[in-house]
């Protein structure tokens, strides 16, 4: 007897996804409902009815449970100071993806805000009291005015990534920034690298201290100097790293390796190493952070990896709680970050 498990194995799907086609339920790609279908028909499978029936069922209850469930709005806000086009930030496009996949299946509303960089808080105000927000999402530094308003008025929100402040009535959500820096630092000196350098960013990020500080933490413990001339912040984005290599090449010894706090950093690191012949990672190491589209580059970037969809669903998740429970509790939560050994560093040769 033919069961939905043969199916899926030949298909090379799960199970569940076979359920879902011989069912005609959502959530299947066209390609691979044609092709279950089209296996299904070679291999004779015959659906138990009364199976499909239930699953019918349970999807009504399901849905008609979704709908029962009172129906809330949602805002995620983020500052055009910090991020000019979220749709062009990877980090946060990523983690507004995994609320937007938390959110999908239920009934409630995500409105999502841009803080104008020179804001009006009472404009903004205005707009939550306008859409009748149920709670906020609050991403990276936020105006200090707003998060005293959400927390003046007890607005329930969770707050993603490190900021100058927060509300007192708001969960974090955030990456272990600190040990992210640490860790790709520990990771050069582990290839024999002393001279290490270090990328900043002049947006003044929060958490781009945060793992400056793991980068010179990991120095003290390797008994290396610091070296104030290898810690460079001379503009925003690629432009950060391409101008800090550039100074870096001027001094009587460069870095061996460098440390950037962001992935955007690296690339303009490896953009003026491609321009003036310096190979990587022969002549030079580079390590990012984030992994936003670090697999891509040439040579592919090691670097330290944020699961943001994840980060996402649980900033979402949170928030939630803090609308529906009474006795919900406020609390940090630190995400352990992954270093993505590449090909863009490699043992000291000298």
């Amino acid at each position: 007897m033919i069961t939905i498990q043969d199916i899926a194995q030949k298909a090379k799907v799960s199970s569940g996804t076979v359920s879902r086609v011989v069912n005609n339920l959502d959530h299947v790609k066209p390609a691979t409902r044609e092709r279950v279908q089209k296996i299904i028909k070679e291999m004779g499978y015959v659906p138990d009815r009364a199976a499909i029936n239930l699953a019918k069922r349970n999807t009504r209850r399901t849905r008609n449970k979704q709908r029962s469930v009172k129906s809330r709005n949602i805002g995620f806000f983020y500052w055009e100071k910090y991020v000019k086009n979220i749709a062009l930030e990877l980090v946060y496009s990523s983690l507004l993806e995994g609320v937007q996949r938390y959110f999908q299946n239920t009934n409630h509303l995500l409105h999502t805000f841009m803080i104008p960089e020179e804001f009006n808080l009472k404009s903004i105000v205005q707009n939550v009291k306008k859409n009748k927000m149920d709670g906020i999402i609050l991403v990276g530094e936020i105006p200090q005015s707003f998060i005293r308003h959400l927390e003046d008025n007890g607005v329930p929100s969770t707050h993603f990534g490190s900021s100058s402040v927060y509300a007192k009535n708001s969960t974090i959500v955030t990456s272990d920034n600190f040990h992210g820096g640490y860790k790709a630092t520990m990771y050069l000196v582990s290839q024999g690298h002393r001279r290490i350098g270090f990328v900043d960013d002049t947006r003044m990020k929060s958490a781009f201290g945060e793992r400056k500080r793991g980068y010179m933490i990991a120095l003290i413990e390797s008994d290396i100097d610091f070296r104030k001339e290898y810690c460079l912040r001379l503009d925003k984005g690629i432009e950060s790293g391409y101008k800090a290599m550039r100074d870096f090449m001027k001094l009587p010894q460069p870095p061996s390796a460098i440390f950037c706090a962001h992935d955007e950093a690296a690339y303009g690191v490896l953009k003026y190493c491609s321009e003036n012949n310096i190979h990587v990672p022969g002549e030079l190491s580079v390590v990012g952070f984030d992994d936003s589209y670090a697999r891509y580059c040439n040579p592919a970037l090691t670097t330290i990896r944020q699961p943001l969809l994840k980060t996402g669903k649980v900033v979402a998740s949170e928030l939630m709680s803090a609308i529906t429970e009474k006795d919900y509790i406020v609390r940090k939560i630190l995400f352990d970050l992954e270093l993505i050994i590449r090909d863009s560093a490699a043992k000291r040769m000298d």
